[in-house]
């Protein structure tokens, strides 16, 4: 059975109070024009699977930039070690080569980037490719919430995945959406998008650029006074594509599935 992901938080688990990022080298603060390409790593040492060590990556690089990522089916495990001032662009370069899995390519947003698989399932393929004349989005709910509905906002990619789904076993299982739910006085942000003649690949970079921006405003200091130089009370999540195992899961809880953060977790 495919797991859902179920994703309640708390003001804490999102916005991290006093959650310090590495220190940036000159002109490298999370407001400059640097890409994130050409930001340098702090120095570290990781072991696991391509998706853990990647998720490694991008939380050493809060909050500085996010990934778009579309994991593949191999699980092998590796180590990775990272020196001081090692530019991100070749430090994901010399990860993918080593795997010869995985390919980095960059967007138009400089704090986003993308790593995907060099040969990606033709049903992925299809999916970030499919383009929709238009996209209009504006609702008010918290930015993990943002990749997740994706669907629900798109009529075409829906209707992919509708297709996929029914094309595939599903006995009847047990409902659920997830979400996540904030446990804050404050409500959540509004979003509002507006795109024409893009494909999903770049919505979900746009969404990815939005939630930047919104961990950017939330980080700025009151009128007035100045943040401690390396606290950063948010930080932003990027995106994950998978189509899930369709069996035993409902139509509405996989379609909520398909399209989750990355990391998966604020903690990680």
């Amino acid at each position: 059975m495919s797991k859902l992901r179920f994703v309640w938080v708390s003001l804490a688990a999102i916005s991290l109070s006093g959650w310090c990022a590495r220190p940036a080298a000159a002109g490298e603060g999370p407001d400059s024009q640097t890409p994130l390409l050409k930001l340098s790593a702090p120095a570290f040492t990781v072991q696991g699977t391509f998706e853990q060590i990647l998720a490694r990556i991008a939380v050493e690089m809060r909050p500085f930039g996010v990934f778009g990522f579309v994991p593949d089916s191999a699980h092998g495990e590796a180590q990775l070690l990272v020196s001081e001032g090692e530019v991100v662009g070749d430090l994901l370069n010399r990860l993918c080569a080593r795997e010869g899995r995985y390919r980095v390519s960059a967007t138009k947003y400089r704090r986003v980037v993308n790593v995907l698989p060099i040969h990606p399932p033709d049903d992925v393929n299809r999916l970030l490719d499919l383009r929709l004349p238009r996209v209009d989005i504006s609702t008010d709910t918290w930015p993990e919430n943002w990749y997740m509905y994706l669907p629900d906002y798109c009529p075409e990619v829906r209707v992919f995945l509708e297709n996929y789904y029914h094309a595939r076993p599903h006995p009847p299982a047990p409902g659920g959406s997830p979400g996540a739910n904030m446990e804050t006085d404050r409500g959540p942000p509004h979003l509002d998008l507006h795109l024409k003649n893009v494909t999903v690949q770049e919505v979900l970079n746009a969404l990815a650029s939005k939630y930047n921006d919104w961990a950017a405003a939330e980080n700025a200091p009151p009128p007035g006074r100045e943040a401690p130089p390396v606290t950063y009370p948010a930080f932003a999540l990027g995106w994950e594509l998978r189509l899930p195992d369709t069996t035993g899961v409902q139509l509405n809880g996989w379609l909520h599935s398909v399209f989750t953060t990355f990391p998966e977790s604020t903690h990680e």
